[in-house]
């Protein structure tokens, strides 16, 4: 797998992200995915370095490509929920809580799905 570096400050589109999804809050601990770079302002364990992997690969480990990846991520629920529930699997084989399906439903994503089907979709490892 190719190597990625995690870093301790926020990306520069966070302000535009920020637009788009307002809970993405650098204090707060938001996690964001770009190119061959993590970005959180906290350290992370290993089940959300898996689900932050999975996102890095998705977007072929390329900025450019990256970016694409970003802006219909940003647009398209479709798309994103497409993209987190493999992530979220990842996650969920390293640390199964049921706080993985629940992150999975929530607004940071757009409620895009019911607790019940993340849980299910989470646990179809």
């Amino acid at each position: 797998m190719e190597k990625f570096n995690l870093v301790h400050y926020p990306p520069w589109y966070l302000p535009v992200w920020r637009l788009r999804f307002s809970e993405a809050i650098w204090d707060n601990g938001v996690i964001l995915a770009w190119g061959k770079k993590v970005y959180c302002k906290f350290t992370l364990d290993n089940s959300l370095i898996a689900h932050e992997k999975v996102h890095l690969k998705q977007q072929r480990f390329s900025y450019i490509y990256g970016l694409w990846w970003l802006v219909k991520y940003s647009f398209s629920a479709r798309f994103r929920l497409l993209q987190e529930i493999p992530a979220h699997q990842a996650e969920y084989r390293l640390n199964p809580n049921d706080v993985v399906p629940q992150r999975l439903a929530s607004s940071l994503y757009g409620n895009l799905i019911t607790l019940r089907a993340a849980r299910k979709l989470c646990r179809n490892i």
